[in-house]
């Protein structure tokens, strides 16, 4: 039997198709999307292995590693303090984040890490807490309601961000920038001297360059640095990849405002968001920003001063963008395209929003 040519396209058309909602029905479901499949080897990785999802040359990797050595020189008597926000985010991703961190600190000999739980069902807090016990570096942050220390639960009765409140929400917001500066308090109390902070979303379950991380430091005339993080589209099987946080992200030239004050301004933006992309390959100059995060963000201390995280803008990194921003004379905030990291798919699958209602 010969197939027509037209009966093999329609085929293939068919079986691409059937890709496309598999990825959206698994992504939607059950936030198993088919890119974690596709590319397996780098979100199991312990390091980001940009030269070969990015398929650099050997004279561009080169090049970042010269960075990445000369930052790592800069930095070697600098105090790095990292802080994250956890919840329910599981033993085993824990597991995969721990080693990417312990591997940072052979990096960065003077990095601590700061990581404040609540409100978990699961075993995230347990895990955190024996790990801090193992590190002296890793510090769980108190609880502001735990009186008693044998207590292994930090009950603040906040609703889950995703499954109850959704990303957007104003009371999401609010919830997260409470948390944040619980964060920014116990670093200003307990590491006065720390010459930068660096914070991270400790749920992206993928990993981050070293390399990348330490060329960020080649140079130090900064304010605040954000990361190029990525994650597929939904639906490209993986093969498609953009930035995976628009929320926090304004460009240079546009004033303080809220990216989802409504329909127009969020697709704007997500599309402003998504065609930047193309010029944040690795080894390609920084671009200046007003505000963003992907993920990560690095910042001076100095800088810092007296900002907090605030909803005034909808989203609490541009609250606390803002105010950093105002208090510089020439404020320097970039997007380095060499800072990579790789996130998964956020939010809550549908699984997940029907069990928490």
């Amino acid at each position: 039997m010969v197939l027509s040519f037209r009966t093999i396209v329609e085929l293939l058309f068919s079986f691409c198709l059937f890709l496309v909602l598999l990825d959206i029905f698994l992504n939607v479901f059950i936030n198993r999307p088919l890119n974690e499949i596709v590319h397996k080897k780098y979100f199991c990785a312990q390091d980001f292995d940009i030269q070969s999802f990015y398929h650099l040359s050997d004279s561009s990797m080169n090049q970042i590693k010269q960075q990445a050595k000369k930052g790592q020189e800069n930095i070697k008597d600098k105090q790095i303090v990292m802080v994250g926000l956890a919840r329910n985010i599981g033993s085993s991703k824990l597991k995969r984040f721990r080693s990417r961190l312990r591997n940072l600190k052979t990096h960065i000999p003077l990095l601590e890490f700061c990581v404040m739980e609540n409100d978990s069902k699961d075993d995230t807090r347990t895990f955190l807490k024996a790990w801090s016990h193992q590190d002296n570096w890793v510090h769980l942050i108190p609880c502001p309601n735990l009186h008693n220390e044998l207590d292994d639960s930090c009950l603040l009765k906040l609703k889950d961000s995703y499954s109850e409140q959704g990303s957007v929400s104003t009371e999401r917001m609010k919830k997260m920038a409470y948390l944040r500066n619980l964060c920014l308090d116990y670093v200003k109390n307990h590491f006065p001297l720390a010459n930068y902070l660096m914070v991270m979303d400790l749920d992206l379950d993928g990993p981050f360059s070293i390399i990348g991380l330490l060329s960020v430091f080649h140079r130090l005339d900064w304010d605040m640095i954000c990361a190029n993080g990525v994650s597929a589209i939904v639906g490209s099987l993986g093969l498609v990849y953009c930035p995976y946080d628009p929320m926090p992200y304004l460009p240079c030239n546009e004033p303080f405002h809220n990216n989802f004050r409504n329909w127009y301004s969020t697709l704007r933006l997500k599309l402003l968001y998504m065609f930047s992309y193309f010029n944040w390959k690795p080894n390609q100059s920084p671009q200046r920003i007003r505000s963003g995060f992907n993920g990560l963000a690095i910042y001076n201390t100095k800088s810092i001063g007296n900002a907090v995280y605030t909803t005034e803008f909808g989203c609490e990194h541009i609250g606390f963008h803002q105010q950093i921003y105002s208090s510089l004379d020439q404020p320097r905030f970039f997007i380095h395209p060499n800072l990579c990291l790789l996130a998964r798919k956020q939010g809550a699958s549908l699984w997940e929003k029907l069990g928490s209602k």
